[in-house]
């Protein structure tokens, strides 16, 4: 996905520090208390919104149905609908949202299962809530291959 672009400049509306729209994102994890959280940080970004959650996969793909985010944080382990399952489901609907996937596990797999299944990148969950942040930011403003 490339930076929005204005009808009028044609040129991206998000930049470092400013965006003429916030970021619209979506938080998919099947533990409340994380997904409140991210909903916290979120709304302390100028440049971010939060747009909705869902506690599963299957949950997760009608939610991005609805709401039509540019960003889907995304679980892998969740009951049901997993998160690897729900973002080919995303990807495979053409959704124009990019799938940021949040993940406790350092696995070279679970990285590579990830990218192949469409996420964008891959951000560990138990990190700095800064990389979060940094994750959904260098998505949006991507020209280039993803960050893991």
């Amino acid at each position: 996905m490339t930076p929005r672009m204005s009808v009028e400049s044609q040129t991206p509306a998000w930049t470092e520090g400013s965006l003429a729209q916030p970021i619209r994102v979506a938080v998919v994890d099947d533990h409340k208390i994380l997904r409140d959280s991210i909903r916290v940080l979120l709304g302390a970004e100028a440049d971010m919104e939060w747009v909705g959650e869902a506690c599963d996969g299957a949950e997760a793909v009608g939610l991005v149905a609805r709401t039509s985010p540019d960003i889907v944080l995304m679980d892998l382990s969740m009951p049901g609908t997993d998160g690897l399952t729900a973002t080919q489901q995303i990807v495979s609907s053409r959704s124009p949202a990019r799938i940021v996937v949040l993940t406790t596990s350092a696995d070279p797999d679970h990285v590579r299962l990830s990218l192949e299944a469409g996420a964008a990148a891959v951000v560990d969950k138990d990190g700095n809530p800064a990389t979060i942040l940094a994750g959904i930011r260098s998505v949006v403003g991507a020209d280039h291959a993803p960050c893991v």
